[in-house]
């Protein structure tokens, strides 16, 4: 009887590090006026794949998932005359509840653990998204954690470190503004 007590108490041990594995935490500062309104949450999307249809895209996510200042991405894709526009660009430090205006697709995470948050507007089909990437029938979790800042620390909401603004048109990348750690990469002609 005490060896399955044993046994039993190992396979729940496993059990609750697999359901830990592939679990994420994020901390978002926030100051002390805005805690009453965000809290520690769990979120769970649906893990994406992404259908390697751009070598253009395919160097650029892998650019910014070696970027060490941001943790995590929103990319928001929409359509325009034709063209698929494509911004990415890390959260603000609101997070997730401030994508209450956009509809999230899923999560993509890249081979260094960094994670991008596909979202899409209604200018963008659903069809067009499922060109890019295809949810798959696994979930990725996230554990968001709020740090209190004073009052007297301000946060600048607007503070982008990390920006990218481009099209793909016929699977070709066409990049617009590169802005990477606050530092202009690339910046095109109007």
């Amino acid at each position: 009887m005490e060896k399955q007590k044993v046994i039993m108490l190992i396979l729940l041990s496993i059990c609750s590090v697999l359901s830990n594995y592939g679990q994420k935490e994020v901390t978002y500062f926030i100051n002390e006026k805005d805690t009453l309104i965000y809290k520690d949450m769990e979120y769970v999307f649906n893990k994406l794949q992404y259908n390697n249809i751009s070598t253009g895209f395919t160097s650029l996510i892998r650019r910014l998932s070696l970027n060490r200042s941001a943790e995590m991405y929103i990319m928001n894709i929409s359509k325009h005359n034709g063209k698929l526009l494509i911004l990415i660009q890390n959260w603000e430090y609101r997070g997730i509840a401030s994508l209450r205006k956009r509809n999230v697709y899923g999560m993509y995470r890249s081979k260094q653990m960094k994670d991008f948050l596909v979202c899409y507007d209604n200018s963008c089909p659903i069809a067009t998204l499922k060109r890019i990437f295809h949810r798959t029938d696994e979930r990725i979790s996230i554990n968001t954690l709020m740090k209190i800042l004073p009052n007297d620390e301000h946060i600048v909401i607007e503070d982008i470190a990390t920006q990218y603004c481009g099209s793909l048109i016929k699977n070709r990348l066409r990049t617009d503004k590169f802005i990477l750690n606050n530092k202009t990469v690339y910046y095109g002609k109007k």
